[in-house]
């Protein structure tokens, strides 16, 4: 009788216990696979294309290293440390039978210019953590334009 106390109060407190879990964490690099891509110059312009949607200055492919830099997205503010930029960089990783392996990162940066921070000559960034929500919506973009039709 008292085991089945106790089993009856485990199964009652181990609900209430996740609630208090922290947050789930995301890695800094999302990463999907394609299968039966396109060449790796059109698949370089879908990652172009993709970070253009998701509001990123286009970058400049690597056909060499299957490497694409977005340019910054800078939003200056007029105090100090909250200005941001950002920049994308996808990767991809091809093995020879036109079947990728994509990861896209968001580099976040914040200004810490005191005296002029509206100013983008005069500005000082400084390393903050990465942003793994945009990266997946860059991720999407990118497999939305690739993958064939009905497949995940």
């Amino acid at each position: 009788m008292r085991a089945n106390l106790l089993l009856l109060l485990a199964g009652l407190l181990l609900p209430t216990c996740s609630a208090f879990a922290p947050p789930e964490v995301f890695p800094d690099w999302q990463s999907a696979t394609v299968d039966g891509g396109p060449p790796m110059r059109d698949m370089l312009q879908a990652c172009n294309l993709a970070v253009i949607r998701e509001h990123f200055p286009p970058g400049r492919p690597d056909l060499v290293d299957g490497r694409l830099e977005s340019g910054w997205d800078v939003q200056l503010s007029p105090y100090s440390k909250r200005g941001r930029r950002s920049k994308a960089i996808v990767e991809l990783i091809e093995d020879g039978s036109r079947n990728y392996l994509v990861k896209v990162h968001v580099l976040m940066q914040a200004n810490t210019e005191k005296h002029q921070p509206l100013n983008p000559n005069a500005a000082a960034w400084e390393d903050k953590a990465a942003n793994p929500g945009r990266a997946r919506i860059v991720l999407e973009h990118i497999l939305a334009q690739v993958r064939p039709r009905g497949r995940g």
